[in-house]
């Protein structure tokens, strides 16, 4: 596969699992212009290349681990390792470990996809809310991996979008005074959610979206606080 061309532009998905991987992942490593790469198939000694390299080069990345090795997506990144200040879209697929060594180097960060990543709630959540410019945050199927999901004041304070869907361990969300000043839509599906705690603290909340796979007891709860908490201008939507 010959690559060179594509500098300066946007390279899609590019599985390095697939022919071979080790002249691909030379290929790639020539690219020095590209905005952005999305790169899957990544495992063993693979991660360290490929998300350095997407590190270094791009404004947007995606990497998605090989689905036979689901140990550590970032648990062998180059030592020294310096996200550039220009990355403002990450997506990544496969556990993270050390996730609260480099995430709060991404000050430019605006949208945020993980799915798989198995995040614990204080160090893990923590580092992703003093992120300055995140806005859009998803948190897709087995990315969390807990029961009550904590927002805590002063976090997360640029995020507009909040998506929560396949966090099947999840019972509880809870947003803290002062949490996501900014935080405009709500989103949340394929989760077996018992509680969500803290909507009236929201002060620019306008929608709260519930999918079909949601439990029917929370969706009258949340009804119910729109009323009794006095959020009649945020919109329930109920799939």
């Amino acid at each position: 596969m010959v690559l060179k061309f594509l500098e300066g532009l946007t390279l899609g998905v590019v599985n390095i699992a697939r022919g071979n991987g080790k002249a691909t992942l030379n290929e790639l490593k020539e690219l020095t212009q590209l905005r952005k790469l999305g790169v899957s198939g990544v495992s063993g000694k693979q991660q360290g290349v490929v998300v350095c390299h997407c590190w270094s080069q791009s404004t947007s990345i995606s990497v998605r681990e090989s689905v036979r090795n689901l140990a550590k997506l970032d648990g062998s990144l180059c030592e020294g390792l310096l996200p550039p200040s220009c990355l403002e879209s990450l997506k990544m697929w496969g556990r993270l470990v050390r996730v609260t060594s480099w995430i709060h180097q991404l000050q430019n960060l605006s949208k945020l996809t993980l799915e798989r990543s198995m995040l614990g709630q204080d160090d893990a959540i923590h580092a992703l809310g003093v992120l300055p410019n995140l806005a859009v945050l998803r948190l897709k199927r087995w990315s969390f991996d807990g029961k009550q999901l904590h927002f805590q004041g002063s976090s997360f304070p640029s995020l507009v979008v909040l998506e929560l869907e396949g966090l099947f361990k999840l019972e509880s969300v809870l947003f803290e005074e002062e949490a996501m000043p900014r935080l405009e839509l709500l989103q949340v599906d394929r989760c077996l959610l018992k509680e969500i705690s803290g909507l009236a603290v929201l002060t620019s909340l306008r929608e709260v979206r519930l999918g079909d796979y949601v439990r029917d007891a929370l969706k009258e709860k949340v009804q119910r606080q729109q009323v009794a908490e006095h959020l009649k201008h945020v919109r329930v939507n109920l799939s």
